[in-house]
């Protein structure tokens, strides 16, 4: 999409091997046809083979595009609960980078969206690189995802009762409003289990007892903390769950949440942490590493509510598994010879073992969209699980 006409020849794109994922002797060309309702290859020229989108792959791209430009607000939203929730409203830039795309920030974030707020974000030089710091506190975003579901439930309730008063022609008693800051999130005295999950008595009692433990917001000043306390733990748990909330399929590699662990005074076992509260976090083994996911916020393996931005990439995952066997293929132009047919030899260079990293890996990782790439590959999903 950045190049001129927004068409690449293959000659070009060989360049790129190393940043795409191609490995060995795996062919760019052989990548590209094996995902025909994506990309459209062509000849031009003497032997000069070029690509470019198809319409529909082009029109999810730009809506993508555009969703996130309408989205900017929301995603500085993000960013600066996410630096509220740090010890001293700082974090490092590569940091953010490595959990961008799990945020829904743009590649460029830091060349381009945090230059259009200057008054709310600050990159300063360290010893570590450059460094991401917040320049106003707000008040109103230190309300969490569970004080915020909360508040949800008591607004219906309150609608309920005021229209229950109005059929039978009673005044509604109207409650006067906690202090947003003063609400903490509720945690049930029965533990809600994955279903067939197992625990032993004396765990589960631990459990049910540690819900007592006193809340302390994550946005709370945690700097005079013990550690070692329940207390402690109960704010790194509140923590990730926030982290895990603004996450756009609210699931986060576990490696990747380690590296904050000064930023939000984690524990140097941040793994064992979130699999002794199976009640709030399920943890999978995917290849060699382990993901979190936020339970509350899945119905199985679906997502309760889905971001526009997942919704997006489903649909772009959509085409990218409707492989060689579509009749028919796009058609950018009347003029343009499709010369996919001539290059189905070239697919012998693709690895069939490695489609499960590829997809996976550059399209995106929702349940949905994953089932349906690993079905048209022939993957077998067989999970291995670890609470």
């Amino acid at each position: 999409m950045k190049q001129p006409g927004q068409v690449m020849s293959l000659r070009d794109l060989g360049k790129y091997r190393k940043y795409i994922g191609l490995t060995g002797k795996r062919r760019c060309i052989a990548m590209l046809n094996r995902f025909p309702a994506v990309f459209q290859v062509y000849e031009e020229g003497v032997n000069a083979k070029w690509f470019r989108f198809t319409k529909q792959a082009k029109a999810q791209y730009l809506e993508e595009l555009k969703l996130k430009e309408e989205m900017e607000e929301f995603l500085v939203t993000k960013l600066r609960k996410l630096l509220m929730m740090s010890i001293d409203q700082r974090i490092l830039v590569e940091k953010i980078n490595h959990i961008r795309r799990e945020l829904g920030l743009p590649d460029d974030f830091k060349t381009g969206l945090l230059k259009n707020y200057p008054q709310f974000f600050r990159v300063a030089e360290s010893d570590m690189g450059d460094v991401l710091e917040l320049t106003h506190w707000d008040p109103e975003l230190a309300v969490t995802a569970l004080e915020k579901a909360d508040q949800d439930k008591v607004k219906a309730r309150r609608e309920l009762e005021e229209d229950l008063a109005k059929s039978l022609g009673e005044e509604a008693v109207v409650e006067e409003d906690e202090d947003v800051l003063a609400r903490v999130p509720r945690f049930k005295k029965k533990l809600n289990l994955p279903k067939g999950y197992s625990l032993k008595k004396k765990d589960k009692e631990k459990l049910i007892k540690f819900q007592e433990v006193p809340v302390i917001s994550p946005y709370a000043d945690t700097t005079q903390l013990n550690p070692a306390t329940a207390e402690a733990e109960k704010h790194a748990m509140l923590v990730v769950h926030e982290l895990l909330s603004l996450t756009l399929e609210k699931k986060i590699l576990v490696d990747h949440l380690t590296h904050f662990r000064r930023d939000f005074q984690f524990s140097q076992r941040v793994r064992s942490l979130l699999i002794r509260h199976p009640e709030m976090f399920y943890v999978s083994l995917k290849g060699t590493r382990d993901s979190v996911f936020l339970r509350d916020a899945y119905d199985n393996s679906e997502l309760k509510e889905k971001d526009p931005l997942v919704l997006v990439k489903e649909r772009m995952a959509e085409l990218v598994a409707q492989g060689k066997k579509d009749e028919k293929l796009d058609e950018i132009s009347d003029d343009d010879e499709d010369d996919l047919g001539d290059e189905e030899d070239d697919d012998d260079d693709w690895d069939d073992d490695e489609d499960e990293e590829f997809l996976a890996g550059k399209v995106g990782n929702s349940s949905l969209q994953r089932q349906r790439m690993l079905a048209v590959a022939n993957i077998d999903d067989t999970p291995r699980e670890r609470w």
